[in-house]
């Protein structure tokens, strides 16, 4: 996924998942992420409303990439293998799962089959063969299969090495678009070392697409939006 997966919110469900394990664990990931509990609403460079701002007694959420959230947890089953020696830790990348037979708990790569495992963890993605699996292995109306649809509009993550200068360096920020022919919305979150992930999602109008070849205008009018100042270089934002 690499810089275009968005930053996700760790919450009072992932933190308790997390904990079962033990503290240890939570605290290894909580320092890849960023708390924060603080979000505000933007309706311009000007205008800006706080909608919820940190409280006393309540755990912050913590922001983090899923590729940061995956290699903690990773690094921590590998370091605390060591200290196990009756515990091996393999990692296949690259490994295409074919087919999961549930009934046996074997999975079908492109190379071979493996198993029987004691469990078996669908975590691959929109198109899971796991979920799929589930599907097929379980009881008549036992299990809900996941309806995947197409979403209208359009959506573009940005990371940036820098919270735009208008915007709380703290907080997560929701701008709206200042002229209906933008149309589009800002989804702000701080993130580790100062910089932030940025969601970009809307639809545009044929009113913000060129008299000329009808191509959408979108550049200078993100730039206006977040970063005014026209000093900004294009190297502190990756797309």
């Amino acid at each position: 996924q690499g810089s275009r997966a968005y930053a996700l919110g760790l919450g009072i469900r992932g933190r308790s998942a997390i904990r079962t394990v033990d503290e240890e664990l939570w605290a290894a990931v909580k320092k890849r992420g960023f708390e924060c509990e603080r979000f505000r609403l933007h309706f311009s460079q000007k205008l800006n409303v706080k909608l919820r701002d940190r409280e006393d007694g309540v755990e912050p959420s913590v922001l983090i990439y899923q590729t940061d959230l995956c290699s903690g947890l990773l690094d921590e089953l590998e370091t605390r293998s060591l200290d196990k020696p009756q515990c091996t830790v393999k990692v296949h990348y690259e490994t295409f799962i074919k087919e999961v037979d549930l009934a046996n708990a074997i999975m079908e790569t492109k190379e071979q089959k493996k198993g029987p495992y004691d469990l078996i963890v669908g975590c691959d993605g929109a198109n899971s063969i796991v979920r799929g699996a589930l599907n097929k292995y379980s009881p008549p109306n036992t299990f809900q299969f996941t309806q995947r649809r197409l979403l209208p509009g359009c959506f573009k993550v940005a990371r940036c090495e820098k919270m735009p200068p208008l915007l709380d360096q703290n907080s997560v920020a929701l701008v709206l678009p200042e002229s209906k022919a933008l149309g589009v919305t800002a989804f702000v979150e701080p993130t580790v070392e100062g910089g932030c992930c940025i969601l970009f999602a809307g639809k545009l109008n044929d009113a913000s697409k060129s008299e000329e070849g009808g191509e959408e205008q979108t550049g200078d009018d993100f730039n206006s939006l977040l970063f005014p100042d026209p000093n900004v270089n294009d190297g502190d934002i990756r797309s």
